[in-house]
C-alpha cells in the first residue's frame, strides 16, 4: 500500500513554491518579455521532467537539457536585475 503525503506536507510545498514564484516574478515586473521567456523555460523544464523514462532512455540529454534551461532562467533573472540597476 502506498503512503500518501500528509496535508501539512502538501501545504508546506505549495507555500514554498508560491513564495519562490513571487520572488522570481518580482524581478521581472519591469521586463514583460523576460517574464514571458522565463515562464516558457519553466514550462519546458516541467515537460522535460514529465518525460522521465529513466536517464538511459534519453541518453542523459534530457537531464542536460533541464540543467541548461535552469541556467537560462538564472541568466534571465540576472539580466533583469542588471537592467534595473543600470537603466531607468
Amino acid at each position: 500500500m502506498k503512503k500518501r503525503p500528509s496535508m501539512a506536507v502538501l501545504v508546506g510545498v505549495a507555500l514554498a513554491l508560491g513564495l519562490g514564484m513571487g520572488t522570481a516574478y518580482a524581478q521581472f515586473i519591469r521586463h514583460p518579455h523576460l517574464r514571458a521567456a522565463d515562464q516558457h523555460a519553466e514550462a519546458a523544464i516541467l515537460q522535460m521532467q514529465r518525460a522521465h523514462n529513466g536517464d538511459d532512455w534519453f541518453g542523459g540529454h534530457r537531464v542536460r537539457a533541464i540543467q541548461l534551461l535552469q541556467q537560462a532562467r538564472e541568466q534571465m533573472r540576472l539580466s533583469a536585475i542588471y537592467a534595473d540597476r543600470h537603466h531607468d
